[in-house]
Parts: structure tokens; C-alpha cells; sequence
């Protein structure tokens, strides 16, 4: 069987959990059996987070800028290279790209095309309404859902059929956990105070990631007397963002905003417990999944996917709304309230912090990249044969 011609098509290489699945997928492909192509639509790839890493693969490379839908120049262009590398399936990630990419692909005579839903996108206009029935009914061949909560709105607001969906959940990697001492030594070069109960969230800042929630929390944690402080990352633009909601909320001695990390362990290593209070559009989370690898207690909003996840007092904490929702409607105040009581609950029984602890290591086990690349591997083949 001849190899199989893969191209990848994505808006860029920036820190995103789109990005990251895509880098661990080619970091571990059977190069034997398929070769990848990866293009960038929106993106010259050079200061993206990711941009050294993928040109590390040593897998061909290219950036496009793509301008709207009618920007005919960049089509050409992205023709050119399906042609080049006689491309036999095309596999469009995220946003606008899971449509345009799967039209643009088929247009320039893709024979099978796949795209990866990644969130939980809720748009109601007649235009998108058309463009997913073309796209889910004809276009796409297979769509690859990351949660079960992902294929439910695929089914029941996008028109997808269940027959073309097929479930791959994100990868987490294996933890890399530092000894006592060198845990020390990170505290001590990022300044993170000592003897202090340590809360994380290693999400790029965004609106639907629900920062000023985080917050709120931490200033109702430090009215009940827990001695907390948190570590937050970002870059140049948006740490003024967290600056901005840290001075709203009085928190300057209780926050250290750090830098993205390409490795994440060091900072995973000093955390207590992992505050994830994304409200909407998640379609999976790798992060928090990343955290319950360390065994960190993961506690967040009863929204989205997170309970396809957490078992609530089990592998983590979702205290608030007491019933699910599929995108967070309620009150922040008390929202932050209920999360600052379970912190501190958490804070106040080593034994629960313990039991949670070795349940969310468990949990993470099951989303090896190993059974993240097979998946993706399996419907490569499925698609060809």
C-alpha cells in the first residue's frame, strides 16, 4: 500500500489546543504509512508559539494569508500545493477553517476530506445554518469530534450526520514531575511565596475562559482566611488583561503572572489545585486534563464538556450550577462563591485533596497520545481504503 498523503489545514501555529493536538499527531505518525503537509492560512509562522517545533518535524511547510472567503490568490495557492503533493485527504482544524478549508480542499480536487471539531461554536445566522448543511452533509466525509458533548452539538445544532462523526479525544502527554527540591527552586526563581496554598490556570486569557471569575474567587478566598496565591500566564497583551481585572479586584500581592511555557511541568509541579472556570465553547480542555495528570484537583463550572470529564467529589469539584449546562448562564457572584467553597473545602481535608488527587491521575491515563494517534490513524485508512 503506497503511503498515504495527509494535509493538515490550520490558521496558524499559536498556542491553542488545536495546535498542540496537531503537533503531538505529527510528532507521533507512522511516517512509514502517511506523509503530512501542513499549511497555515492566516499565519507567516514565524513568531508563532509553536513555529519552531513544527519546523523540527522536518515535513513540508507552508504559510498562506488568507485575507475572506474570496480571496481567489490564496486558493490558487493552496491548489498549487495540493497538487504538488498529490494530497489524498485533507484534514481542516478550527474556526472558519472547518468550512473553508473543507470547500477550498474539495474545490482543488481533494478526494476525501475530514475536519476536526474543537469547540462548542453557537451561531444561529441562515448563512452558517446553509454552510453547515453543505458542509456536514457533503463535504466533509468524516468529522472528528474531541468530546462526546462535541458530537451531541454536532447532532442536534449543525446538522451532522452520526454516521460521519467519529470520537477522538485530545491527547494529554505523560507528566514530567521535578523532585521536592527542584519544586523549590521554582518556586524561588518565580518568586511564588511559601507556605501558601497554590492555584493555577495555564489557559491563554480569553473571554469564554471565564478569567474574571478566577478572580473572584481568589478575593472571596482570601475573605474566608485561605492563604492563597495564584500563577497565571500570558503574554505581553494580555497580562496587561490580567492586570487590569487583579486591580479591580484588589489581588496585586496574591497573583504571579508568568510567561507561556512550551513545557508546562515546572509550573503544574508547585500547584495545590487547578481553577478552570471556562463558561462556553470548550470543547474539551486540554489543560485541565494536562493538570489532572500531575494529580492536581481540577475544580470548575458544571458547563460544557467538564462533566464528561470530572466525576464531581471524585476525580475534581464542579460545585456550581448544581445542574448542568451546556454553555454558563448563571450568576458570576455566586458562581465564584460556590467555586471559592470547594476550594477551601479542598483546602481544609487533606484526605479529600488525596482521594481526588489519585482519581484525576487515573482519569488523565485513559487520553494517551498513543490512543489519540491510532484514532486518527484508523480513520486515515478507513477513509483510503
Amino acid at each position: 500500500m503506497k503511503q498515504i498523503n495527509v494535509l493538515h489545514i490550520i490558521g496558524s501555529l499559536q498556542l491553542g489546543g488545536a495546535e498542540k493536538s496537531l503537533l503531538l499527531l505529527l510528532q507521533n505518525i507512522d511516517r512509514a504509512k502517511f506523509n503530512p503537509v501542513v499549511v497555515t492560512m492566516y499565519s507567516d509562522g514565524v513568531n508563532d508559539f509553536f513555529s519552531d517545533d513544527f519546523r523540527k518535524l522536518n515535513i513540508p511547510l507552508y504559510h498562506l494569508h488568507l485575507k475572506s472567503w474570496r480571496d481567489i490568490e490564496t486558493f490558487r495557492g493552496l491548489r498549487q500545493i495540493i497538487r504538488r503533493h498529490r494530497i489524498d485527504i485533507a484534514h481542516s482544524h478550527y474556526g472558519a477553517l472547518e468550512f473553508f478549508g473543507t470547500l477550498y480542499a474539495r474545490l482543488a480536487g481533494v478526494r476525501h476530506c475530514v475536519y476536526t471539531k474543537h469547540n462548542l461554536r453557537f451561531k444561529t445566522s441562515l448563512l452558517f445554518k446553509l454552510g453547515r448543511i453543505l458542509l456536514n452533509r457533503i463535504l466533509a466525509e468524516r468529522i472528528l469530534s474531541i468530546s462526546k458533548t462535541v458530537t451531541e452539538h454536532l447532532v442536534n445544532t449543525e446538522y451532522a450526520s452520526r454516521s460521519r462523526i467519529r470520537l477522538v479525544y485530545n491527547p494529554v502527554e505523560n507528566p514530567k514531575i521535578p523532585n521536592a527540591a527542584h519544586q523549590a527552586s521554582i518556586k524561588q526563581k518565580w518568586q511564588i511565596p511559601t507556605g501558601q496554598f497554590i492555584i493555577g490556570n495555564t489557559s491563554r486569557f480569553d473571554s469564554f475562559k471565564g478569567f474574571d471569575i478566577f478572580y473572584l474567587v481568589l478575593k472571596y478566598l482570601r475573605k474566608m482566611g485561605i492563604p492563597v496565591h495564584a500563577v497565571v500566564m500570558g503574554n505581553e497583551s494580555s497580562q496587561m488583561e490580567h492586570q487590569r481585572l487583579i486591580s479591580e479586584n484588589d489581588l496585586h500581592e496574591l497573583v504571579t503572572i508568568l510567561p507561556y511555557q512550551k513545557d508546562l511541568s515546572p509550573v503544574y509541579s508547585i500547584l495545590d489545585c487547578y481553577l478552570f472556570p471556562s463558561i462556553h465553547t470548550e470543547g474539551f480542555g486540554i489543560a485541565l486534563l494536562e493538570a489532572m495528570s500531575y494529580g492536581l484537583p481540577v475544580v470548575g463550572l458544571n458547563v460544557g464538556v467538564m462533566n464528561e470529564i470530572i466525576r464531581n467529589q471524585s476525580n475534581g469539584l464542579l460545585p456550581y450550577p448544581e445542574k448542568w449546562e451546556k454553555t454558563f448562564h448563571g450568576n458570576r457572584t455566586d458562581a465564584a462563591k460556590a467555586l471559592a467553597k470547594a476550594i477551601a473545602e479542598l483546602y481544609n481535608s487533606p484526605v479529600l485533596l488525596r482521594n481526588i488527587s489519585a482519581n484525576a491521575k487515573v482519569t488523565a491515563e485513559k487520553y494517551s497520545v498513543t490512543n489519540f494517534v491510532n484514532k486518527l490513524e484508523a480513520v486515515y485508512l478507513e477513509l483510503f481504503k
